[in-house]
């Protein structure tokens, strides 16, 4: 063995075990527990006709806000567009022939870890990331780390936020190169996509965070998705072109998920009366709800497996009309009538679950 090719096998070690002392236990757990969006949904993202989101990931900068109502979706939204094909053509055409973009995501949730709520969750996951699709940034960007003599054990030293701010600052205000993936010996330029959601979870001041990360992404090589509740703290960040507003645009994604549903569910079921022609009254019933939704999809989703159990006890289209039309449209007032329907015995197991 050569002393280059020695010298290269120290380098990745090294790399690895500063990548490696990143990682937490719960990096994952909060992507990993949202649900996957239902076939042929939230596909109007990556429609310029209806959505803002593709211009400004080919030539917009800064943030990108998705706004929604508590229930809306905005996790389900967030996960289905960092995963979307369509993403990196788009990603591709924003930073050209001559750079290669590396993506990381973080979801904020107030009722998991400390990590998971925190601004140095965010900071060690989006770094863990990057630097595992890169390790040859490790040098650049862990300088201090990098030279310190305790990096040479198994054992590293915790990260301390401020040390991981620094890191991603130099992502931010440098111009960085690398080999991605290590497959090629061609050094690219190198941008970065970052997808936070839940801000309204973050357990902290959320106009501090909001500084945070509208510097992250004030450089050129940096863009950043961000969704939250429409609170007064998110409100200042004022971009009307580079925002939507979730609840306004799902509402035929709902119909599909509502009367797909109750159509899977009468195959199972004779004589309900919609068969391949759906019934004036089938139709009437899957439009309430939508309506009465308000584009906000867990409202949606609640209703419906109320109503296929309705169907699967014999209940007749007129009755679970009926039963729609007295449900109030609030997410949170349909909370409170169905925990005024458990059995004192189960109220203080309920209360739990929905801290969840």
């Amino acid at each position: 063995m050569t002393r280059d090719e020695s010298r290269a096998i120290a380098v990745r070690e090294k790399s690895t075990r500063i990548i490696s002392s990143l990682r937490y236990e719960t990096m994952i757990d909060r992507r990993e527990a949202i649900v996957s969006a239902y076939d042929g949904t939230l596909e109007w993202m990556f429609d310029e006709s209806r959505s803002p989101f593709p211009r400004w990931l080919k030539e917009g900068h800064g943030l990108f806000w998705v706004s929604g109502k508590a229930g809306s979706g905005k996790s389900t939204l967030m996960k289905r567009v960092a995963e979307h094909p369509e993403l990196a053509t788009l990603s591709e055409i924003w930073a050209g022939l001559n750079a290669q973009v590396l993506q990381a995501d973080f979801y904020f949730w107030f009722a998991g870890s400390p990590f998971q709520k925190s601004v140095k969750g965010l900071y060690q996951s989006v770094l863990y990331q990057i630097l595992r699709a890169c390790p040859e940034l490790v040098q650049m960007v862990c300088l201090r780390r990098w030279k310190s003599p305790s990096v040479e054990v198994e054992d590293q030293e915790m990260w301390s936020e401020d040390e991981l701010k620094q890191c991603l600052e130099i992502l931010a205000s440098h111009s960085l190169c690398g080999n991605v993936g290590g497959g090629s010996s061609r050094q690219q330029d190198l941008r970065f996509l970052f997808f936070i959601d839940g801000l309204d979870e973050f357990d902290g001041n959320h106009r501090q965070l909001l500084r945070i990360l509208q510097r992250l992404g004030s450089g050129d090589n940096i863009k950043i998705c961000v969704s939250s509740r429409p609170w007064n703290d998110f409100l200042q960040l004022d971009l009307p072109s580079s925002s939507i507003r979730l609840e306004d645009l799902t509402e035929e994604d709902i119909h599909t998920y509502v009367f797909d549903t109750l159509h899977e569910l009468q195959r199972d079921i004779v004589g309900l009366g919609f068969g391949e022609h759906p019934s004036d009254e089938f139709d009437f019933l899957v439009n309430t709800i939508v309506s009465k939704a308000h584009g906000v999809f867990l409202w949606g989703f609640l209703v419906i497996r109320s109503v296929c159990d309705g169907l699967a006890n014999g209940d007749s289209i007129a009755i679970l009309q009926s039963r729609v039309d007295e449900l109030p449209e609030d997410l949170i007032e349909y909370f409170k009538l169905m925990f005024k329907r458990i059995s004192p015995t189960y109220r203080g197991l309920a209360t739990q679950l929905l801290r969840l």
